[in-house]
C-alpha cells in the first residue's frame, strides 16, 4: 500500500510537469464569494497591460430569478486614477471590466473590434450569468489575448422560476399630458443586464456585494404607487427613463404569483429616440394578458425592478453559443446596480379597467 501511494503521489507533479513543457497551465476556479473583503482574499490573475483582476462568483439574492452573478474586482498597477483602454481584434465575449467572460470552456471568438475607452484603475464589475435550464453551465473569463484565466461549473438540477416580466410599452400617440408610456399588454419574462464596463458602487464594510435583489441595505431603492390610473415609480438616483428597456415587474392576482411566460423571440427596440435621465417614471396603468381574466373587485399586487442595463428576454430553452452585448457609455451618477421598488396592492376598479382598454397595443 505504501508503495502504491509513492506511485500515485509521483504521477501527480509528473502530469503537472508535462502540462507544463507543452506550455499549458491549470486553470483555477471561480471561487464562491458573498462580500467584497472575501473578494479581495482571492489570488489575482495577471493580466497584460498592467492589470491584476481578481474573480468571484455570488448568489444572486432572495428576489432574483434563475441567475448568479460573475464579478471582477480589477486593479491596475499604475498611478493615474483612469487608464485608457484599446481593443483591435478579437471579441471572446462580453466586457467584464479589462478582461472577458464567455459560456463555454474555449476562449473563442464571437466577432472583431476597434474601439477605445477609459477605466477607472480600481473598479469592481458585475455579470449576470443565466442558470434558467437544467444541466452544467459553464463561464470562462478570457484575457483580452484569449487566454483562459478561470472558469466557473455551476449544477442547475432545477432552474428556479423567474417571475420578472417586461412592464412598459412606449406609446407613440398619445392624449395631451398622458404617459408616454403604458403597461405592456403582452409581456414575457425577462431578466436584467449590467454593463461590462460600468463599475458598481463599493460596498460598505462586511457588506454584501452589489448587484443582489434586493440590495441588503433595507429599504426600496425605488418607490412605486398608483396614482389614479397612472402607476409612479420614483428613484433618489438618477435612471435611464426609457421604462421598455430597463424596468421589469413581477405581479401577484389575489395573492398568488404569476410566472409569466418565455419567449422564444428576441425583444424588439422602438429606437430613433433621445437618451433621457429622470428621478420619477408614469406609466399608464394596465396590466399584462399573463394575469388571466382579471375582474372588478381582484386585488393585484405588483413590484418593479430597475436594470442597470437594457433587460433582456428569458428564452424557453438554452440556445447554447457566444453572446455579446453593446458598449455602453459610462454615466456619472446613473444607476450602476438593480433597483427594487416597495410592492403595492390594489383593486381593481371600473376605471382601471377602461383606463387599461384605452391604453394602445403594444408597439
Amino acid at each position: 500500500m505504501l508503495r502504491t501511494s509513492l506511485f500515485l503521489g509521483l504521477l501527480i507533479p509528473l502530469a503537472a510537469w508535462t502540462r507544463s513543457l507543452a506550455g499549458e497551465e491549470a486553470v483555477r476556479e471561480i471561487p464562491e464569494v458573498t462580500t467584497l473583503e472575501q473578494l479581495e482574499g482571492q489570488e489575482p490573475h495577471g493580466v497584460a497591460g498592467g492589470w491584476e483582476v481578481r474573480l468571484g462568483l455570488g448568489d444572486a439574492g432572495a428576489d432574483a430569478g434563475p441567475w448568479k452573478l460573475l464579478y471582477c474586482l480589477a486593479k491596475h498597477a499604475g498611478e493615474d486614477k483612469e487608464v485608457k483602454c484599446t481593443l483591435k481584434g478579437d471579441l471572446y465575449g462580453q466586457f467584464l471590466g479589462p478582461v472577458f467572460f464567455t459560456r463555454g470552456e474555449k476562449a473563442e471568438s464571437v466577432g472583431k473590434m476597434a474601439g477605445k475607452w477609459t477605466l477607472p484603475a480600481e473598479g469592481l464589475y458585475c455579470a449576470l450569468i443565466l442558470t434558467a435550464w437544467e444541466g452544467n453551465e459553464v463561464v470562462s473569463v478570457v484575457s483580452p489575448e484569449g487566454k483562459v484565466l478561470a472558469r466557473a461549473t455551476i449544477k442547475v438540477e432545477k432552474p428556479g422560476v423567474c417571475y420578472w416580466q417586461y412592464f412598459a410599452t412606449w406609446r407613440t400617440e398619445r392624449p395631451q399630458g398622458e404617459p408616454e408610456w403604458a403597461a405592456m399588454s403582452k409581456a414575457y419574462a425577462a431578466h436584467p443586464e449590467f454593463d461590462g464596463l460600468t463599475p458598481l458602487p463599493p460596498p460598505a464594510a462586511g457588506g454584501a456585494l452589489p448587484g443582489r435583489i434586493p440590495a441588503g441595505e433595507g429599504g426600496f431603492p425605488l418607490k412605486l404607487s398608483l396614482e389614479g390610473t397612472a402607476f409612479v415609480v420614483q428613484s433618489a438616483t438618477k435612471v435611464r427613463d426609457w421604462a421598455d428597456l430597463h424596468l421589469l415587474a413581477r405581479w401577484w392576482v389575489n395573492g398568488k404569483p404569476v410566472v409569466p411566460a418565455r419567449s422564444g423571440l428576441a425583444a424588439m427596440m422602438q429606437m430613433g429616440r433621445r437618451v433621457s435621465y429622470a428621478k420619477e417614471i408614469k406609466i399608464a396603468a394596465g396590466w399584462p394578458e399573463s394575469l388571466g381574466e382579471v375582474k372588478a373587485g381582484d386585488k393585484l399586487g405588483l413590484q418593479v425592478l430597475y436594470s442597470p442595463a437594457m433587460a433582456k428576454p428569458l428564452p424557453r430553452e438554452d440556445g447554447g453559443g457566444q453572446t455579446t452585448r453593446s458598449i455602453s457609455m459610462r454615466e456619472a451618477g446613473v444607476a450602476a446596480t438593480p433597483l427594487l421598488s416597495n410592492r403595492i396592492e390594489f383593486a381593481v376598479t371600473d376605471e382601471l379597467l377602461r383606463a387599461r382598454a384605452g391604453n394602445p397595443k403594444d408597439q
